[in-house]
């Protein structure tokens, strides 16, 4: 029992692993602080909803729900980025999925509000005639982004998967020869 604890108190020495221990509690602090900027931003949303609708109707109500969607987005996007960030600073081992995952939850939020901001701006015109050229480049540029970042995931899911077929057929050339029946098959006359 004494020498463990000797071996652990020369692995705690080291300066490496307070660093390593530091950077897991930043990484811990961010995430909760993006948690509570998440909701943070959905009690603003509330807020503002029972502003507008009940104090200050100057807006349709229409267009003040785009907004509140908008709101909730972006409220869910900082959750789940702080609850990742967390998971990834608690895991003993964090694995490049996990980085993955947080890129596609973030991939996914910036979509989605794209497309919540480009309906509030058509909502904000009151008639058709109001439209005008601007809102076809707002949206190719909206357009572009999505494609952009859906070619981007797509390409880093293929990725993955080569790497892990890779690491299966390294892994069964190793083990081939070493691998051997207990016992072989009996044939039946």
């Amino acid at each position: 029992m004494i020498e463990i604890s000797k071996k652990i108190k020369e692995v705690l020495l080291e300066p490496i692993a307070y660093t390593h221990n530091f950077g897991r509690l930043v990484m811990g602090i961010v995430g909760f602080f993006f948690i509570l900027f998440g909701l943070a931003v959905f009690l603003a949303s509330w807020y503002e909803m029972i502003l507008k609708i009940f104090i200050e109707p100057e807006k349709e109500i229409i267009a003040l729900f785009v907004t509140i969607a908008e709101y909730y987005l972006i409220s869910i996007t900082f959750v789940l980025v702080g609850r990742s960030v967390i998971a990834f600073a608690q895991s003993k081992e964090p694995k490049p999925e996990d980085i993955g995952k947080l890129k596609e939850y973030l991939f996914a939020m910036v979509v989605s509000i794209s497309g919540v901001a480009f309906i509030n701006m058509i909502l904000e015109y009151e008639t058709p005639t109001d439209i005008n050229i601007n809102i076809l480049y707002v949206g190719l540029a909206i357009a572009c982004v999505v494609v952009a970042l859906g070619v981007y995931i797509r390409l880093g899911r293929e990725k993955v998967r080569e790497v892990k077929e890779e690491e299966k057929t390294v892994g069964e050339e190793e083990m081939g020869g070493k691998i051997k029946l207990s016992e072989e098959p009996k044939e039946e006359d």
